[in-house]
């Protein structure tokens, strides 16, 4: 075995990173390095605290929203001088950031009763045809990083496999149930992929759904929003 490997799904909120370090526990002096899904290009910024600081007044409120939701985990690795590398490839991010504005996009649309639902189907597969696509490139970045014991935050399935490939012993703990509309959006079209079926109406709904979760984080914040529909029943 290469090394062991802590994959924390989690939600870009600091309440969730703060149950990442409780889980941590007895690793938490062992720990050679964490591998956050922030972007290549920002690793330079973690070496000192000022240069994180400069780095966030620079960024849109998607980034400076995770950036910011992992400083429980981000001040840990520096009091305890842990490696901190970003896995994320470049390219990546950017795709990642355009599928954002594309999905923001739709929901002004569907706030004024425009839902295309083809629309909304080919923004998401490409977002996960791109997670598919990359997934192997981020392996290898992590792989040669890691050290004995690592956290990571948010590997896709893909990254896992290929990463237990490489001998490495990974184990995922799930922080958060993703039970957010869009969560489930990803989930459905997924299903809708795999079982090569329509399921128009069960969409719809979501889409409805996540619209209301936007007037909710406009309203209570996103961090707040997250905490509501964790629990709300979407049936």
């Amino acid at each position: 075995m290469r090394g062991e490997i802590l994959n924390f799904w989690v939600v870009n909120t600091t309440w969730c990173s703060r149950k990442v370090l409780d889980w941590i526990g007895d690793w938490a002096d062992t720990i050679n390095a964490i591998f956050l899904d922030l972007p290549r290009d920002f690793e330079s910024f973690f070496r000192k605290r000022s240069r994180l600081e400069a780095l966030k007044e620079k960024l849109d409120a998607k980034l400076s929203q995770q950036l910011n939701s992992l400083s429980p985990l981000v001040n840990f690795a520096m009091d305890e001088e842990v490696e901190i590398y970003c896995y994320k490839d470049s390219l990546h991010s950017i795709s990642e950031n355009s599928t954002s504005f594309e999905i923001l996009t739709l929901v002004l649309k569907a706030r004024l009763g425009k839902i295309d639902l083809d629309e909304w189907r080919k923004t998401i597969l490409t977002d996960i045809e791109d997670s598919f696509e990359f997934a192997e490139y981020e392996a290898n970045y992590i792989v040669e990083r890691a050290g004995r014991k690592n956290v990571c935050i948010n590997l896709n399935d893909e990254i896992e496999k290929a990463l237990t490939d490489f001998n490495f012993n990974v184990k995922r703990v799930q922080l958060y149930s993703f039970n957010r509309p869009i969560d489930k959006i990803y989930s459905l079209i997924r299903e809708e992929l795999n079982e090569n079926i329509r399921k128009d109406a069960e969409l719809m709904d979501l889409i409805k759904k996540h619209v209301r979760f936007i007037d909710d984080v406009i309203e209570k914040g996103y961090e707040e929003a997250c905490r509501i529909w964790e629990i709300r029943d979407l049936s």
